[in-house]
């Protein structure tokens, strides 16, 4: 996804992992770790036929990984949609409604994991808010952060999201998607899957954007509308499908 530009200090965002491949341990894509045995990403990073570790490089001292034991993708995630005629050649396209994904990990035990980071209602996401990857710093040469970097960002509505990036880029009012936009500041190719915290709660999780643009709004999956599915995922594994809709 798109450019993010200040580091973070070491320790600051500890939860906020890099996503990488176990056998190459190649940086995919960024994670949180919501719990002890639970990290979100985004749907769109993971395949449930390839090996991952996550790494916590924000981490003081040696960063420490555990691995990837089970991939969760939303099922309603990359449902297939009707090709279009208004745009220059016809293919079958996917959505990237609900782009949210866990991952269940080999028990850790580090300090901290235990404080909740999840919001406790469905809805109420506003206001001014922080994105971290370790995504691309540099969009000329893609050189990927070795450092966690972040940016400050305002939620914005789907109407003003829609009017920034169109009807055919912006998400569905029921895609469980949200719009967020910085001040000359953007996520990059890299970041997707990190996190976007509000007042120290994950509030969305980096899906997609126009390039790495500075300025234009990008997309995040919004966590309270899928909180529930979250939650139960957490609680009982990959097995009920009856989630309140998300809004």
């Amino acid at each position: 996804m798109r450019r993010i530009r200040q580091e973070t200090q070491r320790g600051a965002q500890p939860r906020v992992a890099s996503l990488r491949n176990a056998s190459t341990s190649q940086h995919l894509c960024g994670a949180t770790v919501l719990t002890a045995e639970f990290a979100s990403t985004a749907a769109h990073c993971v395949r449930a036929d390839t090996q991952y570790l996550l790494q916590l490089d924000n981490w003081c001292g040696e960063p420490p990984k555990t691995r990837v034991l089970e991939v969760i993708t939303h099922e309603l995630y990359d449902k297939l949609v009707e090709p279009r005629a208004d745009v220059a050649y016809f293919a079958i396209t996917y959505s990237r409604t609900h782009d949210i994904a866990l991952l269940r990990t080999e028990p850790v035990d580090w300090p901290g994991i235990n404080e909740n980071v999840l919001p406790e209602h469905y809805f109420g996401a506003t206001g001014e808010c922080t994105v971290y990857g370790y995504g691309v710093k540099n969009v000329t040469t893609n050189e990927l952060s070795e450092t966690l970097m972040a940016a400050n960002v305002r939620i914005i509505s789907l109407d003003e999201c829609v009017e920034a990036l169109g009807q055919y880029v912006a998400p569905a009012y029921d895609s469980g998607m949200t719009c967020a936009v910085g001040n000359g500041v953007d996520t990059c190719d890299g970041d997707s899957g990190g996190a976007m915290m509000c007042s120290g709660l994950l509030e969305g999780i980096s899906s997609y954007g126009l390039g790495c643009l500075p300025g234009v709004p990008a997309v995040y999956t919004g966590v309270r509308a899928h909180l529930a599915w979250i939650q139960d995922i957490m609680q009982n594994g990959p097995q009920s499908t009856d989630y309140p809709a998300a809004r």
